[in-house]
């Protein structure tokens, strides 16, 4: 089983952004199975039409209630840098090797 998973996740196009893309097939296939539910339910009408307008207004509700969320989340998060800050002699050095670089 894991040998599949890790297949799928490797064949994706770009790793960084694969847990965002399997999600999002999650989400959609999720989407279908639901309406696929509901679509049954009207046609042999046990609920009524207005709770038709329920489910896409949920929908709307809840994505922005996440997008506010992560948002807020984001800017509470502090900046943290890939690499620690230069010393004051690490700054030279590397001064001094962009300098002979460019001189060459």
């Amino acid at each position: 089983m894991r040998l599949r998973r890790n297949n799928f996740y490797d064949s994706t196009k770009d790793r960084r952004y694969a847990v965002l893309f399997i999600s999002a097939l999650f989400v959609f296939f999720g989407m279908l199975i639901v309406a696929y539910g509901i679509s049954r339910l009207h046609a042999e009408k046990k609920i009524p039409p207005d709770f038709l307008y329920f489910p896409p207004g949920a929908f709307l509700v809840l994505a922005a209630w996440l997008f506010a969320r992560f948002s807020r989340a984001r800017v509470r998060r502090p900046k943290s840098y890939k690499f620690p800050p230069l010393s004051c002699d690490e700054m030279r050095a590397a001064r001094s090797k962009l300098m002979t670089k460019k001189k060459a």
